[in-house]
Protein backbone atom coordinates (compact mmCIF):
# COMPACT_ATOMS: atom_id res chain seq x y z
CA UNK A 1 0.00 0.00 0.00
CA UNK A 2 1.12 3.40 -0.74
CA UNK A 3 1.23 6.00 1.80
CA UNK A 4 1.31 9.22 -0.24
CA UNK A 5 2.28 12.31 1.85
CA UNK A 6 1.64 15.78 0.92
CA UNK A 7 3.85 18.65 3.52
CA UNK A 8 3.66 21.98 3.51
CA UNK A 9 6.56 24.74 1.83
CA UNK A 10 9.54 24.62 4.20
CA UNK A 11 10.16 21.98 6.48
CA UNK A 12 9.03 19.61 3.57
CA UNK A 13 12.64 19.83 2.28
CA UNK A 14 14.23 18.92 5.19
CA UNK A 15 12.16 15.97 5.48
CA UNK A 16 12.33 14.64 2.14
CA UNK A 17 15.91 15.22 1.57
CA UNK A 18 16.56 13.36 4.99
CA UNK A 19 14.68 10.43 3.88
CA UNK A 20 16.59 10.60 0.38
CA UNK A 21 19.85 10.25 2.56
CA UNK A 22 19.10 7.84 4.97
CA UNK A 23 17.81 5.45 1.58
CA UNK A 24 20.97 6.47 -0.07
CA UNK A 25 23.86 8.66 1.48
CA UNK A 26 24.86 9.73 -2.25
CA UNK A 27 21.23 11.01 -2.81
CA UNK A 28 20.75 14.60 -2.57
CA UNK A 29 17.35 16.71 -3.61
CA UNK A 30 17.87 19.68 -5.54
CA UNK A 31 15.47 22.57 -4.94
CA UNK A 32 12.95 23.51 -7.10
CA UNK A 33 9.74 26.06 -7.52
CA UNK A 34 6.79 24.11 -8.35
CA UNK A 35 4.41 27.23 -8.32
CA UNK A 36 7.02 28.82 -11.10
CA UNK A 37 7.30 25.12 -12.91
CA UNK A 38 10.75 24.49 -11.70
CA UNK A 39 10.65 21.02 -10.57
CA UNK A 40 12.73 19.28 -8.07
CA UNK A 41 15.62 17.09 -8.98
CA UNK A 42 17.43 14.49 -7.45
CA UNK A 43 21.05 13.84 -8.08
CA UNK A 44 23.58 11.20 -6.80
CA UNK A 45 27.23 12.32 -6.43
CA UNK A 46 29.62 9.92 -5.80
CA UNK A 47 33.09 10.80 -4.58
CA UNK A 48 35.10 12.48 -7.32
CA UNK A 49 32.54 11.49 -10.42
CA UNK A 50 30.33 14.15 -11.53
CA UNK A 51 26.75 14.20 -10.18
CA UNK A 52 24.22 11.87 -12.11
CA UNK A 53 20.94 12.69 -12.59
CA UNK A 54 18.39 10.26 -10.81
CA UNK A 55 15.10 11.65 -11.47
CA UNK A 56 12.93 15.49 -11.47
CA UNK A 57 9.94 15.93 -9.84
CA UNK A 58 7.22 16.64 -12.72
CA UNK A 59 4.51 15.25 -14.61
CA UNK A 60 3.26 15.66 -18.26
CA UNK A 61 6.08 18.51 -17.66
CA UNK A 62 4.63 20.00 -15.21
CA UNK A 63 6.08 20.68 -11.61
CA UNK A 64 4.81 18.82 -8.25
CA UNK A 65 4.29 19.60 -4.65
CA UNK A 66 7.25 17.96 -3.11
CA UNK A 67 5.60 14.89 -1.11
CA UNK A 68 7.24 11.44 -0.23
CA UNK A 69 6.07 9.73 -3.63
CA UNK A 70 9.68 11.48 -4.75
CA UNK A 71 11.22 8.67 -2.48
CA UNK A 72 8.97 6.24 -3.86
CA UNK A 73 9.93 7.12 -7.83
CA UNK A 74 13.53 7.27 -6.56
CA UNK A 75 13.28 3.67 -5.20
CA UNK A 76 11.29 2.35 -8.46
CA UNK A 77 14.52 3.59 -10.43
CA UNK A 78 17.24 2.23 -8.28
CA UNK A 79 18.50 -0.64 -10.45
CA UNK A 80 19.97 -2.39 -7.50
CA UNK A 81 16.44 -3.17 -5.83
CA UNK A 82 13.42 -5.13 -7.07
CA UNK A 83 10.61 -2.93 -6.92
CA UNK A 84 7.92 -3.33 -9.38
CA UNK A 85 7.52 -0.91 -12.43
CA UNK A 86 4.07 0.91 -11.51
CA UNK A 87 1.45 -0.49 -13.30
CA UNK A 88 -0.20 1.92 -16.19
CA UNK A 89 -3.83 0.87 -15.21
CA UNK A 90 -3.20 1.95 -11.88
CA UNK A 91 -1.34 5.40 -12.80
CA UNK A 92 -4.13 6.46 -14.81
CA UNK A 93 -6.71 5.29 -11.97
CA UNK A 94 -5.05 7.53 -9.45
CA UNK A 95 -5.26 10.16 -12.22
CA UNK A 96 -8.73 10.23 -13.10
CA UNK A 97 -9.23 10.25 -9.31
CA UNK A 98 -7.50 13.34 -8.74
CA UNK A 99 -9.29 14.70 -11.21
CA UNK A 100 -12.77 13.50 -10.54
CA UNK A 101 -11.80 15.19 -6.92
CA UNK A 102 -10.69 18.27 -8.54
CA UNK A 103 -14.09 18.63 -10.74
CA UNK A 104 -15.60 18.26 -7.41
CA UNK A 105 -14.19 20.82 -5.68
CA UNK A 106 -14.50 23.23 -8.09
CA UNK A 107 -18.12 22.37 -8.28
CA UNK A 108 -18.73 22.36 -4.53
CA UNK A 109 -16.74 26.31 -5.10
CA UNK A 110 -19.28 27.59 -7.25
CA UNK A 111 -22.51 26.06 -5.18
CA UNK A 112 -20.87 27.68 -2.23
CA UNK A 113 -20.29 31.49 -4.04
CA UNK A 114 -23.79 31.18 -5.31
CA UNK A 115 -25.55 29.57 -2.38
CA UNK A 116 -26.14 33.10 -0.24
CA UNK A 117 -27.76 34.52 -3.92
CA UNK A 118 -30.28 32.30 -3.78
CA UNK A 119 -34.17 33.81 -4.09
CA UNK A 120 -32.30 37.24 -4.76
CA UNK A 121 -31.20 38.29 -8.58
CA UNK A 122 -27.36 38.60 -8.90
CA UNK A 123 -26.33 42.22 -8.41
CA UNK A 124 -25.32 43.68 -11.22
CA UNK A 125 -23.81 47.55 -11.84
CA UNK A 126 -27.02 50.29 -12.60
CA UNK A 127 -25.47 52.48 -14.86
CA UNK A 128 -26.88 56.45 -15.39
CA UNK A 129 -28.66 56.08 -18.52
CA UNK A 130 -30.71 53.13 -16.89
CA UNK A 131 -31.61 55.17 -14.23
CA UNK A 132 -32.77 58.45 -16.79
CA UNK A 133 -34.61 56.15 -18.63
CA UNK A 134 -36.88 55.25 -15.72
CA UNK A 135 -37.05 58.41 -14.49
CA UNK A 136 -38.64 59.44 -18.22
CA UNK A 137 -41.28 56.42 -18.19
CA UNK A 138 -42.48 57.30 -15.47
CA UNK A 139 -42.52 60.41 -15.64
CA UNK A 140 -44.69 59.87 -18.61
CA UNK A 141 -47.03 57.70 -16.07
CA UNK A 142 -45.96 53.95 -16.78
CA UNK A 143 -45.27 51.78 -14.67
CA UNK A 144 -41.59 50.46 -14.45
Amino acid sequence: MTHDLWLPQGADEKYVARALREYDPALRLIPGLPRAGIPYKVYAYRGDQPAVFICAWEENGKALPLSTRLLEMVKQQDRTTRSPAPDADVLEARRRERLAKDEDAMAQDLIDDWRGREGRSAMLPRSQSLRRARDKARARGEKV
